[in-house]
Parts: structure tokens; sequence; C-alpha cells
């Protein structure tokens, strides 16, 4: 199944559909430069300008055709702003990447971040998710 996405900024030639390599798109999220979909096998692909990391913890560079993220297996949303990204998994955890701009790399989010949020919001340098009613943020905002 393919996504059919329009702009330069997801696709070089201004539009069209992204092969997923035969998997089903059930989330996407784009932000300026890229876009990721979650698949129905629970893959993370990615696709744009990937110079700071803001589509995973793959080469640094502007990457085009799609590429699985090579970590994540068990994704049911994707979330995207510039520089960074996050997913939520099946079990409820938040895994996180990115930048902030610069050198210093947004690490993987785990351990704290394992129930499951009903909302989650990012920006540029941090983020926030809603968890039993309570709002819990991190990054430079926090």
């Amino acid at each position: 199944m393919a996504l059919l996405c329009h702009a330069g900024a997801a696709r070089a030639d201004g539009g069209g559909f992204v092969d997923l390599g035969g998997e089903r798109a059930v989330d996407v999220a784009v932000r300026l430069q890229g876009a990721c979909a979650v698949t129905d096998a629970g893959r993370v692909i990615c696709w744009g300008k990937n110079t700071w990391g803001e589509l995973g913890p793959i080469k640094q560079i502007d990457r085009l055709p799609p590429t699985p993220h090579p970590e994540i297996a068990d994704a049911v949303r994707v979330f995207l702003a510039d520089p960074g990204g996050c997913v939520a998994h099946r079990s409820g955890a938040i895994t996180c990447w990115g930048t902030t701009g610069g050198t210093d790399r947004i690490p993987f989010l785990g351990g704290g971040l394992r129930e499951r949020p009903t909302s989650l919001g990012l920006a540029r340098s941090h983020g926030c998710r809603i968890v039993a009613g309570k709002v819990q943020c991190w990054g430079s905002a926090a």
C-alpha cells in the first residue's frame, strides 16, 4: 500500500505515492522537510531531510527513499516536530529522537515514560504528554 503525499518537502519530485514496501499506513506525521508513517506491521518509515537526526537515529543525511526506523517494530502513532519526533508503542511507552537544533541530541526516552498517554505534543526542543489527567513535559520547557 502506498501513501499519497503532496509538496516538495515530502518528496523530491513534488508529490506522489510513497512506497512503504507493501505495508499499509495506519498513521502519518509530517514536518517542514520530512515525514514518517506507521505501518500495520508496527514499523516506522521516514523520508526527507535528516541533517540533525530529525527522522531517527539513522545516518544524518537527507534521505530518500523511505527508510524504516531500525529500532522500532511496535509503533501505533508517530509525532514529528522540528527537529525531532516521538513514537507511541503498543505498550504505551514513548520513544523520542532528534536534536535541539545543534549538536545536542535528544536521547531516546523510556523508563519514566511508560504510562499510556492520552495526548502528546512536540515543539522545537521539548515535548509534553497527558497521562492520567496530568501533564508531563521534558526538554527545554520541562
